[in-house]
């Protein structure tokens, strides 16, 4: 029904409206998950959430958080045996421990992959925020730890070459760029709670 300049609405009869009760009800979905599991797990409940989540959740998180600690601990002396053959950077690099940072990274990075494959979107949803909340916090953390090595290894260039005079430049661009990083990080988490920023 269109009602002068506003968009057509759809309007249903009351008659309509008390026959839609006769219609038959859908199944619920029941998920491939669900069907593997007993019987006793998928049907009790506490709180309202069957027992098998309260299993699957500690359960999927603690794998997440093993496969990124072994990971990210593999990854690490790889890495600083290359910065150190590779760039004249290596013993300003590898003096700081990105260890922290980067286990966060890779577990949110994980629980990213897995929130894709929750039950339901709203699940998905959750899950999902929290991980881009993680990898933000992980990403302003690891920014934070490399600023000041790069930052001395440019102070150490600068000494060498005999460019005293743009040291004190480089700690204000180590303190702009720390200043923005944690402004950045600080407007992501408000955006992904959902305060608008516009």
């Amino acid at each position: 029904v269109q009602r002068g300049k506003n968009p057509g609405i759809w309007l249903f009869s009351a008659e309509t409206v008390q026959k839609l009760r006769e219609f038959p009800k859908e199944d619920a979905q029941v998920s491939w998950m669900e069907q593997l599991l007993p019987a006793a797990l998928v049907e009790k409940s506490l709180f309202g959430v069957a027992l098998y989540r309260w299993i699957l959740v500690p359960l999927t998180l603690l794998v997440i958080a093993v496969i990124a600690w072994m990971a990210t601990g593999l990854a690490s002396t790889r890495i600083q045996r290359f910065l150190r053959q590779r760039s004249g950077w290596g013993a300003f690099v590898a003096g700081a421990s990105y260890l922290g940072p980067a286990r966060l990274l890779v577990f949110a990075v994980l629980m990213w992959l897995v929130a894709q494959f929750g039950a339901t979107l709203m699940t998905r949803q959750r899950w999902t925020n929290l991980a881009l909340l993680l990898m933000a916090l992980g990403a302003g953390w690891l920014f934070m730890r490399a600023i000041n090595p790069v930052a001395s290894g440019f102070v150490g260039y600068m000494q060498v070459t005999q460019q005293q005079h743009r040291i004190a430049l480089i700690h204000l661009f180590r303190g702009v760029a720390k200043f923005i990083a944690v402004v950045t990080v600080v407007l992501v988490v408000l955006s992904l709670g959902g305060v608008n920023l516009t």
